[in-house]
């Protein structure tokens, strides 16, 4: 040992120039990681969903006159789906035509005759246009009872509870009719990297227990602050990856921190999309060194903490 040691002494000289290299081989090694710009994506949690979905709803209280599909149908555009009937429009409809139908015999009485008939002729056809206009009213509420289908897709989450016969109020969801062909992605980012997120940039989603992504491109990146969260299983409380407010009713679902949505389009169908599914997106962005990122924090921590910040 001591002979170890009398041989690292006589040779210090060596040896400390070769510890100065390492180290600063080391400090340009961390100068270099925080200085360039390696980033060249961001990372966010979004949730994915069908691109086009159409949730059917009665307008009005209604009973289910016929049901002419079954859960997991494919339905076409215009199909009619289910047909309700409503007491109360039906009745409104027949009461404005047996008044215009009196109105215009009135006004057909009225010709020929003089003086006050006359005004009494056009009394009777104002009066006679106004029930028509509510006539026209009248059946237009009772096609909104006609439930059709206003895309091409399949017909999902049927309530099946609801059989001909059965009492509808307005606030129960029938079924909904779902387009898998495209999907959608809401995705939040933060005021860090908002800017560095820009439209038509590619985007990767990674679905639970799928190892590949699917493909999309960012068609939008709003510029106000989220005072919603778009999805429920966004939140911590679900699952998701977003503190809410505290303080505030969870139904609110506004977020704590501030967040800026990100619409991403997918670019092809994928039949394990589910309805409102949590996912990770790695979006493709402006490079970005680490210390630009700090000094960026630092920036908008100083400016929100001094008033002038955007709220969330």
């Amino acid at each position: 040992m001591i002979r170890e040691m009398k041989v690292w002494w006589l040779r210090r000289v060596e040896i400390r120039p070769f510890q100065r290299m390492r180290l600063m081989l080391v400090l340009a090694t961390a100068l270099a990681v925080i200085l360039l710009p390696w980033s060249r994506s961001v990372s966010l949690s979004g949730v994915i969903d069908a691109a086009q979905v159409q949730p059917l709803y009665t307008p009005f209280a209604a009973q289910m006159v016929r049901v002419m599909v079954n859960d997991g149908d494919a339905v076409k555009k215009g199909q009619l789906l289910f047909e309700l009937a409503a007491p109360q429009p039906e009745t409104d409809e027949h009461k404005a035509v047996a008044m215009r139908q009196a109105w215009e015999a009135s006004a057909r009485g009225a010709q020929g005759l003089e003086k006050e008939s006359a005004a009494r002729q056009v009394l009777a056809e104002q009066m006679a246009h106004q029930f028509a206009l509510q006539q026209q009213a009248g059946t237009m509420e009772m096609r909104r009872l006609q439930l059709v289908s206003a895309i091409d897709g399949r017909l999902e989450e049927r309530n099946q509870t609801f059989r001909e016969g059965s009492w509808i109020s307005p606030g129960e969801r029938i079924a909904t009719v779902i387009d898998r062909t495209r999907w959608h992605v809401d995705a939040l980012v933060s005021e860090d990297d908002l800017g560095r997120i820009k439209p038509g940039a590619g985007a990767k989603v990674f679905l639970p227990g799928q190892i590949e992504p699917v493909a999309g491109t960012v068609l939008s990146v709003d510029q106000h602050s989220l005072t919603k969260l778009p999805s429920l299983a966004l939140a911590k409380a679900s699952g998701g990856e977003i503190a809410l407010a505290p303080g505030i009713p969870a139904k609110e679902l506004k977020p704590e921190k501030v967040w800026y949505r990100v619409s991403i389009q997918g670019q092809e169908g994928n039949d394990k999309v589910i309805r409102e599914m949590p996912v990770q997106v790695t979006v493709e962005s402006d490079r970005q060194s680490l210390a630009h990122r700090w000094i960026n924090s630092a920036m908008l921590m100083l400016i929100q903490q001094s008033g002038l910040g955007k709220e969330g």
